[in-house]
C-alpha cells in the first residue's frame, strides 16, 4: 500500500492500493461509519417528462459514508457501501453506492484514527512477507523430529498463538480474509510473532498449504 496523503490531525488518510493483501489490512482498518471517496463507476439516470431512463455507468468522484464492507474472495475485491455523501450534480446525494477496492484503487479515508488503525497502515506500507524454503524447510525439519516446535491444524495454531508459544506463523494467502484466520493473525500479532503469508505459486507450496493448512513453528514445545 502506497500512502499519498497522511493527516491525521484532520482525520484524512489517502491511499494507493497496490496488492491483495492491502484489502485485508483495509478490511481491518476501515469501519462503519467512516467515510471513503473514490472514482466509481455509477449508473446515470435522466428524468424525461414523466419517465425515468437510465443514460448509462460514468466515471464518477463518491464520497459515501460506509455502513457495510464484504469482501468477494471469488473476485478478489473489497466491497464498500453506504449513502453518498457528496457527488455530481448527476447523482442522488443520500442513495446507496458501492464502491469496489482493488489494487490499483486510490482512496480517500476519513475517519477517527485509533494508535492500532495507525499502526496497521504503517504496517501495510511495509512490504508482505512471504514464506521462503528456507522456512518451510525449517518448519518440516522440525515435524520430523517431532520435537514439539511444530504446530499445524486450526485448533493446534490457535492455541499455541494464544499460549504466546509462536515464532512464526504461515498462514495460506488464500485464507486471509475468513474470520477465524484473522483471529489467530491477531493473536500472533500481540504476541510479537512473524506473519509470513505462503502463496500456491507452485506445486510444492499447494501440496504444503494442503497438507499443513495453517501451521507455525513455535518458540517452545506445548505439549
Amino acid at each position: 500500500m502506497k500512502v499519498l496523503l497522511e493527516n491525521f490531525k484532520d482525520s484524512v488518510v489517502k491511499v494507493l492500493v497496490t496488492d491483495f493483501n492491502d484489502l485485508w489490512h483495509l478490511e481491518n482498518i476501515i469501519k462503519p461509519g467512516d467515510c471513503v471517496t473514490a472514482k466509481t463507476l455509477r449508473t446515470i439516470f435522466i428524468d424525461r417528462e414523466e419517465t425515468r431512463e437510465k443514460v448509462k455507468k460514468k466515471l464518477v468522484v463518491l464520497k459515501i459514508k460506509v455502513e457495510k464492507l464484504e469482501f468477494a474472495k471469488s473476485k478478489n475485491i473489497l466491497r464498500l457501501s453506504g449513502k453518498i455523501e457528496e457527488c455530481p450534480e448527476e447523482v442522488q446525494k443520500g442513495s446507496y453506492h458501492t464502491i469496489e477496492v482493488h489494487p490499483g484503487k486510490i482512496l480517500k479515508i476519513e475517519k477517527r484514527w485509533s494508535e492500532e488503525e495507525i499502526k496497521r497502515l504503517k504496517k501495510a506500507m511495509m512490504k508482505i512477507s512471504y514464506a521462503n524454503g528456507h522456512i518451510i524447510g525449517e518448519f518440516l525439519m522440525h515435524v520430523g523430529k517431532d520435537d514439539g516446535l511444530a504446530a499445524y491444524g486450526f485448533e493446534q495454531v490457535k492455541n499455541a498463538a494464544v499460549m504466546g508459544a509462536v515464532k512464526t506463523l504461515l498462514v495460506p494467502e488464500d485464507r486471509l480474509h475468513e474470520k477465524e484466520f484473522e483471529e489467530v493473525i491477531k493473536e500472533a500479532e500481540k504476541k510479537r510473532s512473524e506473519i509470513l503469508f505462503v502463496t500456491k505459486k507452485n506445486d510444492w507450496m499447494e501440496k504444503f498449504c494442503r497438507q499443513y493448512d495453517i501451521a507455525a513453528i513455535l518458540r517452545f514445545a506445548i505439549s
